[in-house]
């Protein structure tokens, strides 16, 4: 098989990449001196498939305005579970929800984001593999420095701002202030991009951002100027990040990556909910066991294909018209499907069809081949909401001589 066009390779240069990058930043930052290490290790693949954690971690504060000395044991603002599978050469990541609602030791129930600080790296390894049921190779910490350095050293990201943002905390110094639409973003911006939770959707909304921020990183990486700044980074950002990996770990990395896998991003499914007054993500278990069979673990039987009667399907305009986004609902309703409805949610405009499922590429497919257009993937960048999500594009089927009616939104 020749090997796939670069500039088709974003997502694989995203996940892996990053991952690589992180491992070997914080490498760097225990050998002394830098310039005597030479500890970079050939590239090779894993025999199986191990899991990385990687966690953003948000800043403490001693006093107004006033940020703590960095101890990476503030709060995570996100984490990312990384699996390399080198027997499907695939890459997967599993986006977990930093209010996801989880039991921890000695404290009870609470936010998943405070396993570091209240039980340090190794207790927060435990709660995502309690959580997941996944065993964690390695952790890697990356603080907020680390996106406004690597952005600032990059010479900044272009990536589509889906709404208005504006926030102040002005005790901890904070204030976002960011318009919709594509924007050329530079370090102290995309630090404001990857913080916002102040809308609707709050930390999930935030998560699916997080991944747009990362893929756009990608994108900027793959340009001759990205490139030529790599050499720089390590002695920029050494103190940004933290691990407990191992260089053989590097070596997996950076091994899977030169064989260009595929990547399939997920996220951890869930629905609001509010306990004694504080807002949790609540993890849909059974949702999370379709999910999480992509990463290995056994579900308790096989399950069977689902009656499409009761999947919820979403419907997106990424830049079809409202009459393509008819023809899509009626095409469904005459195949059987009787939750379908339009999102609102948004997106950058100009996308192709594409049918995005969080559990499975085949019932992605399954409407898929109902519809009769787009390109069935697994993806955690569809509605919530929904089983489906279908962004529907300027290539979507034309409404020709169907009759479909008025659309509802939910």
């Amino acid at each position: 098989m020749p090997p796939v066009p670069l500039l088709l390779r974003p997502w694989v240069l995203t996940v892996v990449g990053f991952l690589a990058l992180a491992l070997l930043l914080s490498a760097a930052s225990r050998a002394a001196p830098p310039q005597a290490h030479g500890f970079t290790p050939a590239p090779r693949p894993p025999t199986r498939a191990v899991n990385y954690l990687i966690a953003g971690v948000a800043p403490d504060y001693r006093a107004h305005h006033v940020r703590a000395p960095e101890t990476f044991r503030g709060n995570t603002d996100s984490m990312l579970l990384v699996q390399l599978d080198p027997v499907t050469n695939t890459v997967r990541t599993l986006s977990l929800p930093r209010d996801t609602r989880v039991w921890l030791p000695g404290l009870g129930w609470r936010k998943l984001n405070a396993a570091l600080p209240k039980l340090g790296p190794n207790g927060m390894v435990r709660a995502v593999e309690t959580l997941t049921g996944l065993k964690v190779q390695a952790y890697v910490l990356v603080n907020l420095n680390g996106v406004r350095h690597l952005t600032d050293a990059l010479g900044g990201v272009d990536l589509y701002v889906p709404q208005d943002m504006r926030y102040d905390d002005r005790a901890a110094g904070l204030h976002i202030r960011l318009k919709k639409g594509w924007r050329h973003l530079s370090g102290q911006q995309a630090e404001q991009f990857v913080r916002f939770r102040h809308d609707a959707m709050g930390d999930i909304g935030r998560a699916q951002r997080q991944q747009t921020f990362v893929k756009a990183l990608a994108r900027r990486l793959l340009t001759p100027s990205g490139a030529v700044r790599l050499s720089a980074l390590p002695r920029l950002l050494q103190s940004d990040v933290r691990t407990n990996a191992r260089p053989l770990d590097i070596s997996a990395a950076l091994g899977i990556a030169l064989h260009w896998p595929r990547v399939e991003t997920f996220l951890l499914p869930g629905r609001f909910q509010t306990v004694n007054r504080v807002s949790y993500w609540s993890v849909n278990v059974a949702a999370a066991r379709r999910t999480l069979a992509n990463f290995g673990r056994a579900l308790p039987s096989t399950p069977a294909a689902r009656d499409v009667r009761t999947l919820r399907v979403a419907l997106v305009a990424t830049g079809g018209t409202s009459a393509q986004l008819a023809n899509a609902r009626a095409r469904l309703w005459r195949a059987g499907y009787r939750n379908v409805f339009v999102s609102r949610r948004e997106v950058p405009p100009g996308r192709a069809s594409a049918v995005l499922s969080n559990a499975s590429v085949s019932e992605a497919g399954r409407v898929r081949r109902d519809l009769g257009f787009g390109e069935a993937r697994v993806s955690g960048q569809g509605s919530v909401f929904a089983d489906v999500t279908v962004w529907v594009g300027w290539d979507a089927t034309p409404a020709a001589t169907l009759g479909a009616g008025k659309l509802k939104s939910p």
